[in-house]
């Protein structure tokens, strides 16, 4: 009886001292987005995500925004933050991978490409539509398109799957992204939406 308690003891020691496991790029996306929904800020889907460098005692994982706005997520423990006077602004890195001519950077514009239009939709629905915009930034991040995939809603209350939504903008034009769409895909009806000329 005694040896059971000690060999349970032991394998309940070994498990808790496993390292955990370290954080990705999709979780620092989602802890930067929860920062984003607890202090009231709407600054929209990231424009770059880098790998974490060394700054006052901690590795930083820097999520950059439109108009260079950052949120700072703590490589070890997930914790996140707005940055510390003296962080050094990291500007936004070519990805890893690129294997195709989309544009790595996006230019500001009054364009949204919508892939799925505005419609009422029960909420398993809007769950489908979050998690393709997800997948969608993720390819996009390892293919070289900017992720700027998001559901935006309309002044009515209707969804659409989009792709340009910067949280207060859109983006230019560039037949680049209809061709990655094309290529990578089975979005292949998507269309431009001025934003200047009414709501997708």
């Amino acid at each position: 009886m005694r040896a059971a308690l000690l060999l349970m003891l032991v394998c309940l020691c070994s498990v808790g001292c496993d390292p955990r496991p370290p954080i990705t790029r999709t979780q620092v996306g989602v802890i930067a987005g929860n920062l984003q929904l607890r202090e009231g800020l709407s600054w929209g889907d990231p424009r770059d995500v880098q790998p974490p460098v060394e700054f006052a005692g901690h590795r930083w994982w820097q999520v950059t925004y439109a108009q260079d706005r950052i949120i700072l997520v703590d490589a070890d423990s997930g914790w996140a933050r707005l940055p510390m006077p003296g962080y050094p602004i990291r500007r936004a890195a070519t990805p890893a991978v690129s294997t195709s001519t989309a544009p790595e950077m996006v230019a500001d514009g009054s364009w949204l490409l919508v892939l799925e239009p505005s419609l009422r939709r029960e909420p398993a629905q809007e769950g489908a539509l979050e998690r393709e915009a997800a997948r969608l930034n993720a390819l996009a991040a390892q293919t070289g398109l900017y992720p700027l995939f998001s559901v935006r809603l309309d002044r009515q209350g209707q969804s659409a799957l989009v792709y340009g939504w910067q949280g207060d903008r859109g983006i230019a034009q560039d037949p680049r992204v209809d061709a990655w769409l094309k290529l990578r895909t089975d979005h292949k009806l998507a269309r431009w939406t001025d934003l200047l000329a009414g709501t997708p």
